[in-house]
């Protein structure tokens, strides 16, 4: 296993990239991937928002931060 956290805080410019990367990754192991954000007042959380399923689908844990429920 692999465990990945991006912490986040108003990365809205760069987060859709950093998550697309964490979804390309491939091998003989399982990604526990890890996105925290604390309060961000950008566009970050509806842009989390819209990986979710995938990273659902990709059995990817997603534990999110306060705002993002």
């Amino acid at each position: 296993m692999v465990s990945i956290v991006t912490v986040s805080l108003n990365q809205g410019d760069f987060i859709a990239n950093t998550i697309k990367s964490v979804l390309s990754q491939s091998g003989g192991f399982f990604i526990d991937y890890i996105i925290k954000d604390r309060g961000s007042t950008d566009q970050t959380i509806s842009i989390m928002r819209q990986f979710e399923e995938s990273l659902m689908q990709n059995c990817i844990s997603l534990l999110p931060g306060e705002r993002f429920k």
